[in-house]
């Protein structure tokens, strides 16, 4: 069964090292590094919080991909930021050919086993175009059919809330008079 997939790599030519970021449409958050032309590193895969908590009050709303979604953002910019600024692979959405490894038990979380096929997959498919990692994760949520923020909203102002007794006063006054004495 494909797997889709949102990631990037970028790389330090400082250093010689580069790493990869993935996100899976379970929410499995893959992170592999290494140095120029040698196989990358995969870390420990991370589960989503959603998934090994589910009864946390404070998450009931929230979708299992956002917090994935924040960590991979998250990488974009610890990596920009200790200098991987060579783009080797631009943050991209993908579908691979592959299947992802299933989910440890919730009793168990530190089984999840790293997943080096995925990684390579996404290193041997290289995306179509170069974009922003905020396009890549539109793009990825649309893949998934989950809700995206629309683009070129024209806003209007709203009209600045004022208390009831105070109306009178708020409309002769105008909106520069609207604090406390």
């Amino acid at each position: 069964m494909p797997t889709t997939v949102v990631g990037f790599r970028p790389g330090n030519a400082v250093t010689s090292r580069q790493v990869t970021v993935l996100v899976t449409e379970t929410g499995v958050l893959h992170r592999a590094h290494g140095g120029y032309g040698q196989p990358p590193k995969p870390d420990p895969p991370k589960l989503p919080p959603r998934y090994l908590h589910p009864n946390l009050a404070w998450m009931k709303g929230e979708h299992m991909l956002t917090s994935p979604i924040s960590a991979l953002r998250d990488h974009h910019t610890t990596a920009t930021k200790e200098g991987y600024t060579q783009v080797l692979i631009a943050p991209a959405c993908v579908r691979l050919d592959l299947e992802e490894h299933p989910m440890p038990p919730k009793e168990n979380p530190h089984d999840a086993r790293p997943h080096p096929e995925l990684t390579e997959a996404f290193i041997g498919t290289p995306p179509d175009t170069a974009q922003p990692l905020a396009a890549a994760v539109d793009a990825f949520r649309a893949a998934l059919g989950l809700p995206v923020r629309q683009k070129n909203l024209t806003w209007r102002t709203r009209q600045a809330w004022c208390p009831r007794r105070s109306r009178p006063r708020c409309r002769t006054a105008g909106p520069a008079r609207h604090g406390r004495r």
